[in-house]
């Protein structure tokens, strides 16, 4: 507007770089599969936390909101629990009351893992809408890979963004 500057373009390099403070970040996949397998799960509904405001930032309308993530947590927490308390009392020999934890625990797990999935298909729609719609790039991300590998597959496509 009469300043002689231009105004920046977006550019998927600038999203993955360190410089935006909410910038889709890199992670090994090893790890992540590390750390959910360490918690029990638990660390996936953080991932979804931590990448929550970079993917917000992006181009699109739609917006990953923080209940899936968080009430994942939580019923990943519960079963983690859940099966602590049945591992006790099969070892105090109340068999009756170990067989409820555990189907606690069970039913708490796919809840969690629901959310789990609920979130991917969110992140997956804002990612396609801003790299395909909004940027034009042609990056596809594929619906089983996300229904099956929720967290690790989105993480592997935000690694390979700028390849």
């Amino acid at each position: 507007m009469g300043c002689g500057k231009e105004f920046p373009t977006s550019k998927p390099s600038a999203l993955l770089s360190a410089d935006p403070p909410h910038a889709l970040k890199k992670m090994s996949v090893l790890l992540l599969i590390f750390l959910g397998v360490i918690t029990g799960g638990i660390y996936y509904g953080f991932w979804f936390l931590r990448a929550r405001k970079a993917v917000n930032d992006l181009e699109t309308p739609e917006k990953l909101e923080n209940f899936s993530p968080i009430f994942s947590i939580v019923m990943y927490a519960t079963a983690v629990l859940s099966y602590i308390l049945t591992g006790f009392f099969e070892e105090t020999r109340d068999f009756e009351a170990a067989e409820g934890f555990e189907i606690i625990g069970d039913s708490t797990a796919i809840i969690g893992y629901i959310f789990i999935i609920i979130s991917a298909f969110k992140v997956r729609r804002i990612l396609d809408d801003h790299f395909n719609r909004h940027l034009k790039q042609g990056v596809t991300f594929s619906g089983v890979m996300t229904f099956f590998f929720s967290p690790l597959y989105l993480q592997y496509k935000i690694n390979r963004l700028d390849d």
